[in-house]
């Protein structure tokens, strides 16, 4: 049987600009590894969230104003430069 690990993993890349190494903070790290890594959360993507109706229902709940409270805490803790968003985070309507 398979069991979920909570050790992080590292993506990186080579930034060509400075020709550097970056690491990066994966999205979700712990719920994707219960998706593929737990034989009940590979069903429940399989056979609930891998739905198009989900998807449709989880992308309009992403689009209500409420979302916009989850922005701040995305932006921090995914190490977001605030220099290379297209607007203002006050100004986005929605997380989605």
């Amino acid at each position: 049987m398979s069991t979920t690990t909570s050790q992080k993993t590292e993506v990186c890349y080579r930034d060509r600009q400075t020709d550097s190494i970056v690491t990066e903070t994966i999205f979700a790290e712990n719920t994707l590894r219960w998706f593929y890594e737990n034989p009940l959360g590979f069903t429940v993507f399989n056979y609930a969230l891998n739905n198009p109706a989900f998807c449709w229902l989880y992308g309009k709940l992403q689009e209500l104003p409420i979302t916009r409270q989850k922005i701040p805490e995305f932006v921090a803790q995914y190490g977001i430069n605030l220099d290379e968003v297209e607007l203002p985070l006050q100004d986005y309507l929605s997380f989605n």
